[in-house]
């Protein structure tokens, strides 16, 4: 029996809308889903990648704030956002320092990126 024949009052057709907010919610978790899978790593360094995870996640939020249907609940997940990371930990840092690819210029470019992205000064 397929799902538009059945009785269900969930069998109804998805509007543009739903559709629209269910690709949004797949970006969404894909971005955290990447995010945790590049953490969690245990056999590879993963001190450098948490502020280009940091940014990725800033700037998807960034991205979202001004939206009609989703603005709301960006707002409240930037807000929870801002309280665990305004205060950038010093080793997230030290990380991205002595990462060859990075240093101390590509830490500046990043940590100024990522405020711009959520109104927070990391000049200190």
């Amino acid at each position: 029996m397929k799902l538009a024949e059945s009785d269900c009052p969930s069998a109804q057709s998805l509007t543009p809308d739903d559709w629209y907010v269910a690709k949004i919610f797949v970006e969404f978790l894909k971005v955290f889903y990447n995010a945790t899978v590049t953490l969690s790593g245990v056999y590879y360094p993963t001190s450098s990648q948490k502020i280009h995870q940091i940014v990725e996640m800033s700037d998807l939020l960034n991205t979202y704030v001004e939206d009609d249907m989703l603005g709301p609940a960006v707002v409240a997940m930037e807000t929870k956002f801002k309280k665990y990371w305004s205060e950038m930990p010093f080793f997230y840092a030290l990380g991205v320092i002595v990462d060859p690819r990075i240093k101390l210029a590509g830490l500046e470019y990043l940590l100024e990126f990522i405020g711009n992205k959520l109104s927070v000064d990391y000049s200190d």
